[in-house]
C-alpha cells in the first residue's frame, strides 16, 4: 500500500519542481537574449539555447509520461487484475513508460556532460582529472540504455539485472562530478580572494557559486536516492520523479550563470 501512496505522490511533488524547472527555463532564455544583440548570436549561443530548450522538452515529457502511467493504473484501469499496485508493477513495458525512460535518458546524459564540461574549465582540462571522470561517464550512459532497453523488453533474455548497479553508477557519477567542482572552487577561493578582494571573489567561490557550480541540490537527492535504494525503502519511488526534474533544473541554473557572467570560463 505505501508503494502506491508513494507513487501517487511522487508525480505530485515532481509537478511542484517542474513549476520552478518552467521558471529558471524562462529566465534563462530571457537573460540568453537581453545579454546578447543580434549580431552575436552565434552557433555556440544557438547551441545553448537549443540545450536548454532540450532539458525543457524533455523534462516536460517525462512529467507528461508519469501522469499518463497513473491516470491510466488509478482510473483508465482500475479494473485491472490484482489493482494499481499489480498495473503499476506489471506494466511498466507500455510505450508511455519506455517515452519517460527515453526522456531520462536524454536529460542525465545531458545534464552529467555539462557537468564534466564544467569539471574541464574547472580543471584547466588535466588529464588525471578528466580521464576517469570521462570513463565514469561512458560507462553510466552505457548502463542507462542497456537497463531502460532490459527493463521494456517484452521477453527479455536470461542476463544479470542491471537496475541496482545502474542507479548506483547513475548516482555514484553525479556526486563524483559535483565533487570534482566543488573541491575545484574551495582550492582556489583563498587565491581568488587576495587577487580580486573579498566581495568580488564571491561572485566566483560565495556559497551561490558552490551550490550551483557544484548542483549540490542534484547531488543531495542523488546521495537520497542512493541510500534508499540501497536499503530497499519504498521511499525511494518519492525521489525518483523529482530526480528527473532536478537533473534539468541544475545545469539551467549554471547555464543561467554563464549568461550573468558571474561563472568560471575558459579565461576567468
Amino acid at each position: 500500500l505505501w508503494i502506491e501512496h508513494s507513487d501517487y505522490v511522487a508525480t505530485h511533488i515532481a509537478a511542484i519542481a517542474y513549476g520552478f524547472h518552467a521558471s529558471v527555463f524562462f529566465a534563462v532564455v530571457y537573460f540568453m537574449f537581453r545579454s546578447t544583440t543580434p549580431r552575436h548570436r552565434d552557433m555556440r549561443w544557438a547551441g545553448w539555447l537549443a540545450l536548454c530548450a532540450t532539458f525543457f522538452i524533455a523534462g516536460t515529457i517525462h512529467l507528461a509520461c508519469g501522469i499518463g502511467f497513473n491516470e491510466a493504473a488509478w482510473i483508465s484501469e482500475r479494473g485491472y487484475p490484482g489493482g494499481p499496485f499489480a498495473f503499476l508493477t506489471q506494466q511498466q513495458g507500455r510505450p508511455i513508460t519506455t517515452l519517460e525512460s527515453a526522456a531520462y535518458v536524454v536529460v542525465s546524459t545531458l545534464s552529467d556532460g555539462l557537468l564534466l564540461y564544467r569539471v574541464s574549465i574547472l580543471w584547466n582540462r588535466k588529464w588525471y582529472i578528466m580521464l576517469p571522470l570521462g570513463l565514469f561517464y561512458i560507462t553510466t550512459v552505457v548502463l542507462l540504455i542497456l537497463r531502460v532497453t532490459q527493463l521494456h523488453m517484452k521477453n527479455p533474455p536470461h542476463m544479470i539485472n542491471l537496475g541496482t548497479i545502474t542507479w548506483t553508477m547513475l548516482m555514484a557519477v553525479n556526486i563524483a562530478l559535483s565533487g570534482a567542482i566543488a573541491m575545484r572552487i574551495l582550492l582556489m577561493r583563498r587565491s581568488i580572494g587576495r587577487l580580486l578582494g573579498r566581495q568580488h571573489a564571491a561572485v566566483y567561490t560565495g556559497v551561490a557559486a558552490l551550490v550551483i557550480e557544484s548542483a549540490l541540490p542534484f547531488v543531495i537527492v542523488s546521495v537520497v536516492l542512493l541510500v534508499l535504494f540501497g536499503g530497499q525503502n519504498t521511499s525511494q519511488y518519492l525521489f525518483i520523479p523529482l530526480l528527473a526534474q532536478i537533473t534539468c533544473i541544475a545545469p539551467l541554473l549554471i547555464i543561467l550563470r554563464m549568461f550573468l557572467n558571474q561563472t568560471w570560463s575558459s579565461n576567468t
